[in-house]
């Protein structure tokens, strides 16, 4: 038992003071640990060390019912013994019932703590969100990022400050602007790393995120070979796929942010471009950043060297998944040079392709349940095995698209016609076949399936009929919901390179995870550094989101995960005092979860019961 000093500073003038409080050593879960038994203010006499080392003496022999012990001949000074006499009697208040011996404080954690409070002097002063906080919290610590961080030189803070940026990306998606009031105002977040909500800023995560992009290629490596370790998965399968965001703001001095084909409609704001390999698990394997105007399949061959380079060797051949944009013939080709399997979907479609179909062809299942017929094909002037593959929902749907098409094509012949009856119209004959051209070229895929004659008088039309053709070369109702996937796997099944295809949902999970959930769009940031840490940031944050759902998903948990945040923050964090005798007791504890949290927590293998979190005395 001893005094502890603990210095203090006040906030407004920024003067340094001290105060003690009487605390003993306590061996608590096999770790030794400082347990404060009493405050004892801020009384001068304690300044002196010797002072406090008799005032612990004095104390610890009254309260254990001991003899003082002192070397022969010394006197502990009168004003010392009244002052521990004072404190003694506020213990007695404090930390035992009036009827009982003297003990000391219990040291243990699961040991009751009696107190009298009053009732009536309840106060619930806050109540912040823990639930998600907690879950993200542990699953980062299991990626063991500060390991990796620790090696390349980041301090402690540092690394707490990391931590909370990856945290708060994941669960609130916001600007680093908003997120640092939101670590202020509405989360406990910062309970968990003992940090106070006021000593982080917008800085601290600006610096925080473009810390973590100058090791990308490091951290994100470690981050899926640990998410690989964890899971025990196979590193067979890439997918690839691009996606894009744009910025708000006219962004003049960037290199990245160039006008291009939005995926989000917004062809009115500069964009920059994302591309991504994910596993058949949906974990981000690699990810590059390019201009905003960069074509799909273009960045290809960049990212397979670039993976190439980093990913360890493997006895497994590579199978690369990717969707007709980006399966051009060179890319295709250069799969293959590099020894790589590879399965696509074409962007045509094989000529004749109905003798080699033939009546024998397989039925599978989509992924809303809904039946389409497959068939593997080994054309005669083709390197791999082609499958076509033909949907119903996708016949109607082309079926739907073409017949609009069609009836837009004859409103804009009758116009022409109108333009001929009508007074000041279009009616020389070259005008008139000119905007039937015009016409044509609008409508490339149906102006095929048309007779289009003009009468006319040698030099004015006088009439256009149009009728539509009854045998025409090419049936777009045989064609409509038939596409073509392209492989060199060596597979012998149709359902085999069907099953492996289907893996590309993953990526539009992961994508519409990042822009829905992580809030990856639109992009402030004015500076290229900026923006590269923004998406970078969300892509860490995404591989926290991926191993919890992960872990959902295999116990039967199909949350997304805006509804798993939604669940878990049903679990509060809240700070309550009450008054004592002698002055004010106070502290922050969880709330129980929710079943639907218990069952999530379960889940991802966290124990729900959090110990409480911090417990203060303030005498009066």
């Amino acid at each position: 038992m001893f005094i502890k000093q603990i210095k203090k500073q006040n906030t407004k003038k920024g003067k340094a003071f001290y105060q003690y409080q009487l605390t003993q050593s306590s061996r608590v879960n096999g770790k030794v640990k400082h347990i404060a038994l009493l405050y004892l203010g801020s009384d001068p006499l304690l300044r002196d060390k010797e002072n406090r080392k008799t005032v612990a003496r004095i104390l610890q022999a009254k309260i254990h019912g001991q003899e003082e012990l002192f070397q022969a001949g010394y006197k502990p000074d009168k004003e010392i013994v009244n002052l521990a006499e004072q404190f003694y009697e506020k213990y007695k208040q404090t930390c035992q019932d009036s009827d009982s011996e003297p003990t000391v404080k219990p040291s243990g954690s699961n040991l009751s703590d009696y107190q009298q409070v009053d009732l009536n002097s309840t106060t619930m002063e806050s109540g912040k969100e823990i639930g998600a906080e907690r879950l993200c919290w542990h699953m980062l610590e299991r990626m063991n990022i500060e390991d990796l961080l620790r090696k390349k030189g980041w301090k402690k803070r540092a690394i707490d400050h990391a931590k909370i940026a990856i945290i708060s990306r994941a669960i609130s998606g916001c600007s680093e602007h908003k997120t640092a009031q939101w670590l202020r105002s509405n989360t406990g977040l910062m309970d968990l790393f003992n940090i106070s909500p006021e000593h982080i800023t917008r800085h601290h995560l600006y610096y925080a995120a473009t810390g973590l992009y100058e090791i990308k290629q490091e951290l994100e490596g470690h981050l899926y070979n640990r998410c690989l370790n964890m899971f025990n998965l196979e590193d067979t399968l890439a997918i690839y796929d691009l996606t894009n965001t744009y910025f708000e703001g006219r962004k003049t001095g960037s290199e990245l942010a160039r006008y291009g084909r939005s995926k989000e409609k917004r062809n009115d704001c500069k964009q920059i471009v994302m591309a991504c390999v994910i596993n058949a698990e949906g974990f981000i394997r690699h990810s590059e950043i390019y201009r905003g105007n960069m074509d799909d399949p273009s960045t290809l061959k960049d990212m397979i060297e670039n993976l190439q380079s980093f990913t360890s060797s493997s006895t497994t051949r590579q199978t690369v998944i990717m969707d007709a944009g980006i399966a051009s013939e060179e890319n295709v080709k250069m799969l293959r040079e590099r020894n790589l399997y590879y399965v696509c979907v074409t962007p045509g479609k094989l000529k004749n392709y109905q003798a080699l179909v033939g009546e024998d062809k397989v039925t599978v299942k989509d992924s809303q349940d809904n039946n389409l017929e497959v068939k593997l094909l080994d054309p005669e002037d083709k390197p791999d095995r082609w499958m076509y593959v033909k949907s119903p929902r996708k016949t109607i749907k082309e079926s739907s698209m073409h017949e609009k098409l069609m009836q837009r094509f004859e409103e804009e012949l009758q116009k022409v016609q109108e333009g001929i009856k009508k007074r000041g119209g279009t009616k020389r004959i070259e005008k008139v076949w000119e905007r039937i051209g015009r016409i044509k070229e609008r409508n490339k895929t149906v102006h095929q399936y048309y007779d289009i004659n003009i009468d006319h008088d040698g030099k004015n039309a006088t009439q256009l009929t149009y009728t539509r053709k009854k045998q025409p070369n090419k049936q777009p109702e045989a064609d409509a919901g038939v596409y073509f996937i392209r492989t060199n796997y060596p597979a012998v099944e149709e359902k085999q390179v069907w099953n492996l295809y289907n893996t590309i949902r993953e990526v539009e999970s992961t994508f519409r995870c990042l822009k829905t959930d992580l809030n990856l769009r639109p992009i402030y940031h004015q500076e290229d550094k900026y923006s590269k840490a923004h998406l970078f940031l969300a892509v860490i944050a995404y591989q926290l989101v991926a191993s919890i759902r992960y872990m959902t998903r295999k116990q039967g948990i199909t949350h997304g995960w805006s509804n798993i945040v939604r669940i878990m923050n049903t679990q509060k964090l809240v700070s309550m005092s009450q008054n004592t005798k002698t002055g004010k007791i106070g502290f922050k504890q969880t709330t129980k979860p929710t079943n639907k949290a218990l069952e999530i927590y379960k889940a991802c293998n966290i124990s729900s019961v959090s110990e409480r979190l911090k417990k203060f005395v303030v005498y009066h």
